[in-house]
């Protein structure tokens, strides 16, 4: 018998182009008199087992997937069907088993900055303390989960929690943000201003808990 286990990235339940295959996965096949044997995926995720003819119960032991099976979810087009799976082995025979996609947790926001230069808040010509730069902020979410609770901290200008809109992004969505910052005697004497802003969400794990 043989099998596949692989990274389901879009959670279809089928091994499409570019989704890979997870190595070193251990897979449990269990004969009716309940003796194990154990094989463990190659490079492509893909295993293999010579077996006398019967009944088996193939398993893939989610604790060796690489993060331990922490937030990972057995994704299929047959629920309830794919792992574990009875397969009849047929002496002569190699029988495909069902593919097992596992659908991984990649949060992840990227955060573009823009500063619309010094506005000369007290028209006098200069700049000194006093005067404003306005940063524009655009969140996207970038992994493959639901993120609640965005917002975004700029420390360095003694700014946190700056609310994003809209503050729950779906994969591919994108929120925006703006801040005035008034320049201080501090940073005129320095002679620029230079921060750096971080974003922050909380990802939804796709089984809703």
């Amino acid at each position: 018998i043989t099998g596949v286990v692989f990274a389901d990235t879009n959670g279809d339940g089928i091994q499409n182009n570019g989704e890979v295959g997870l190595a070193n996965v251990s897979v449990d096949i269990t004969d009716a008199g309940g003796m194990t044997t154990t094989v463990t995926t190659d490079a492509n995720g893909n295993w293999t087992a010579t077996l006398p003819a019967g009944d088996f119960t193939v398993d893939v032991d989610e604790t060796t997937l690489a993060n331990g099976g922490v937030d990972t979810v057995l994704t299929t087009t047959t629920p309830d069907t794919s792992d574990p799976e009875t397969v009849t082995v047929v002496a002569g025979m190699t029988t495909p088993t069902t593919d097992d996609g596992y659908f991984v947790n990649m949060p992840e926001l990227t955060l573009e900055k823009l500063s619309n230069g010094v506005v000369d808040a007290n028209n006098n010509g200069i700049t000194d303390a006093g005067d404003t730069i306005t940063y524009d902020f655009t969140v996207t979410n970038t992994g493959n989960v639901l993120i609640n609770g965005v917002s975004i901290d700029d420390t360095t200008i003694s700014m946190t929690n700056i609310p994003v809109s809209p503050s729950t992004l779906n994969p591919g969505d994108v929120g925006t943000a703006s801040v005035t910052y008034m320049l201080t005697e501090a940073d005129i004497t320095a002679g620029s201003v230079s921060n750096q802003a971080i974003a922050t969400g909380t990802p939804q794990d796709p089984n809703g808990m």
